[in-house]
């Protein structure tokens, strides 16, 4: 099923498992692939930003798995300024 989303981006088209990810955050821990369909950026960028310290923090979730709260990414997707 279809479902409208609307972002900063305007009003978008997508699945509902899509849409699970633009819902109201809770604390629920995203791993890489998440948090590259949910910012929309690639993990070269996601990387520089973390070394520059303007990326959400990543937890460590065992000795080589990582993971990013998704309340912390939607606050920080919602307060980043669109690139002109």
């Amino acid at each position: 099923m279809k479902q409208n989303i609307n972002s900063n981006q305007g009003t978008k088209n997508v699945t509902d498992k899509q849409a699970n990810m633009y819902q109201p955050a809770t604390d629920v821990i995203l791993r890489m692939p998440d948090v590259l369909k949910l910012t929309g950026l690639s993990k070269a960028t996601i990387y520089r930003l973390m070394k520059g310290g303007t990326f959400p923090k990543q937890y460590r979730l065992s000795e080589r798995a990582v993971g990013w709260k998704k309340s912390a990414l939607c606050a920080w997707t919602e307060n980043r300024e669109v690139a002109a």
